[in-house]
């Protein structure tokens, strides 16, 4: 019985783990695509870098982790040696974005390693469709708002394992080739994306947008994802991947409680069954039904408390096991299920704790109903018969 509380209580323990992880790591995954702070410019006549400048020279400069440049453009078409991608969209980045994908993504094949000629990198399904690997060459055409055509050819130096919501149909460049694409001048940027230090510092972030960013406004949309999740296609849908999870860790739940239920009741009918013989010594002896209730009651309380520790510790240790396993190997989609690609889980002390009270509750009343139930069946028979 001991076996059974145990691997019921690992499993429960690692749902409410499973559940806070996704969430966890959905928000890590947003914002490290968008920043905590985003700004877009309002058209394509303004450019960010006086916000940046200013930024880098503000009050909260040492507050700020990262404040990436990007020059983006849409619209781009693609062709590779053996494919051909009617429209994809091009992301200039600054070095320190690149530095950080070095370290943050899964890499295929290749890395961010960009050298003197073109070069880019793409996610494997954009990697797929035109069935390229690293080394190969793609021509990208842009054509400006002016109607000017200008054409390059860049080099494919890395493919990473991404999200294709947020990933496909992208190339991604240095911040001066796309500048040459899109023919502008060096300077110009369309997109910023803010990191913090401390990202949960909610005061600093209101901080920043009010006065740091309050004069920039007219030239540039503001947006705080967290703010604002459901405007982010991948937290909302990430959000519908999370009900049908929900819907599912509920079922398993509800049938994993049954089980224990039952399976405690059942157990115990057949411990007290064994010692049938204590039992009706103790009642021939006198000892009161209230007094051997608690006898049981404490040896329960015993067995419930080493079964939850075990299945609390089993699932800690199932929970590193599994954290980290990248699921997109075997599906682009469980990164909408998952909030990452990875497997993740989040053990919250207190959510442990109440999963951890009403299991016990669950198997307390279990066995107590058990016990009144043999009680009243077999116990009454056996003192009857000695009177």
């Amino acid at each position: 019985m001991g076996a059974l509380i145990i691997i019921i209580s690992l499993m429960l323990f690692l749902n409410f783990a499973f559940l806070k992880g996704t969430q966890k790591q959905m928000k890590e995954t947003t914002r490290e695509y968008v920043g905590d702070i985003s700004l877009s410019v309002r058209s394509e006549e303004y450019s960010l870098t006086k916000v940046k400048k200013h930024l880098e020279s503000g009050d909260y400069n040492d507050a700020l982790k990262m404040i990436v440049s990007e020059y983006s453009m849409g619209n781009v078409n693609v062709i590779s040696d053996a494919g051909y991608l009617s429209y994809a969209s091009v992301k200039g980045y600054s070095e320190d974005h690149f530095h950080w994908m070095r370290n943050n993504v899964e890499w295929i094949e290749g890395g961010p390693i960009f050298k003197n000629h073109a070069q880019a990198v793409i996610e494997r399904s954009m990697a797929e469709d035109l069935a390229v690997s690293a080394g190969d060459r793609i021509i990208m055409r842009y054509t400006t708002e002016d109607g000017a055509i200008n054409t390059a050819t860049y080099e494919i130096n890395g493919i990473f394992i991404g999200n294709k919501y947020q990933h496909q149909n992208t190339v991604y460049v240095t911040l001066r080739e796309a500048q040459n694409l899109g023919l502008v001048e060096n300077n110009k940027i369309n997109h910023l994306k803010i990191y913090l230090k401390d990202p949960e510092d909610e005061l600093l972030l209101q901080r920043i947008v009010d006065k740091e960013l309050k004069d920039f406004s007219d030239i540039a949309y503001i947006s705080v994802w967290k703010w604002e999740p459901g405007k982010d296609l991948f937290s909302h849908i990430f959000q519908y991947g999370q009900i049908f999870i929900k819907i599912l860790i509920t079922l398993v739940s509800i049938v994993s409680l049954i089980i224990l239920f039952f399976g405690i009741q059942n157990s115990f009918y057949l411990i007290f069954n064994k010692r049938a013989n204590e039992i009706s010594v103790l009642a021939t002896y006198g000892m009161p039904f209230l007094k051997m209730y608690k006898m049981v009651f404490w040896e329960t309380i015993i067995l419930f408390l080493f079964g939850l520790s075990g299945g609390f510790v089993f699932s800690i240790l199932s929970g590193e096991m599994l954290s980290g396993i990248s699921m997109t190997h075997f599906s682009d989609e469980m990164v909408v299920v998952l909030g990452g690609p990875n497997l993740q889980f989040d053990f919250v002390l207190k959510d442990l704790v109440w999963v951890a009270l009403f299991i016990f509750i669950v198997g307390l009343f279990s066995s107590l109903h058990s016990l009144r139930r043999y009680f009243k069946l077999e116990v009454r028979e056996m003192t009857g018969g000695i009177r």
